[in-house]
């Protein structure tokens, strides 16, 4: 009777252990952590990609160490509280799938400069302090042609970050859109490498020209 009132307690235990098993960090993501870049993958990219908050997303001590975060281009949701006081991030581009960004999403991080938001239509943005607390000279550049939208006082970018919003194209590039080169383009990830599409070839980011 003992062995079997154990072996219940113990299937329970066991049962309640899993059960309390944190959950996947996102929808249709997965993660690696190279080199001081957090690097988010998808491994479907003919589904939307969703950075939810629920459960172990990476090591804690992530948030002191990563200087990049690069995100899969079919992202389209990031949640709250996602890359709270990231301290050492300096810089992000969101893809222009992403339509949702939740409270608290990058609050704190203190070294972000730089954030290049690529939607044309701007996403829906918590009023809670989603660039609050960030590096004093932030700057959130968008696409020139969406300028007038993104600092429209009735959305929440305009009210809490029309001052530091400008065109992509008044702003200074950063070192990781500029190749050894000289090669300028599109950055994408394949497959967990980060490559940069430029006049219909395919360079790696040390600006080596890659094999199709």
């Amino acid at each position: 009777m003992r062995h079997n009132i154990f072996l219940f307690i113990t299937c329970l235990c066991g049962a309640l252990a899993v059960q309390a098993e944190p959950v996947t960090f996102g929808e249709n993501l997965q993660w690696e952590l190279s080199n001081d870049t957090l690097y988010i993958t998808s491994p479907d990219m003919e589904q939307e990609a969703r950075l939810t908050t629920a459960g172990t997303r990476w090591d804690a001590s992530s948030a002191s160490s990563v200087v990049a975060v690069e995100f899969p281009v079919n992202l389209t949701y990031i949640g709250a509280n996602a890359f709270y006081e990231f301290t050492s991030l300096q810089e992000i581009t969101l893809p222009a799938s992403v339509n949702q960004i939740e409270s608290f999403a990058f609050y704190g991080c203190a070294n972000l400069r730089d954030v290049r938001c690529l939607p044309t239509t701007p996403p829906t943005l918590s009023a809670n302090d989603v660039f609050s607390a960030c590096h004093e000279d932030l700057t959130i550049c968008v696409p020139e042609q969406s300028l007038a939208l993104y600092r429209n006082m009735h959305n929440n970018w305009g009210q809490l970050y029309g001052d530091i919003i400008i065109a992509c194209s008044e702003a200074s590039t950063g070192i990781n859109d500029v190749l050894s080169d000289g090669v300028q383009g599109t950055k994408e990830l394949h497959s967990g490498q980060m490559i940069i599409i430029h006049g219909g070839e395919c360079y790696d980011i040390t600006g080596k020209k890659l094999n199709k």
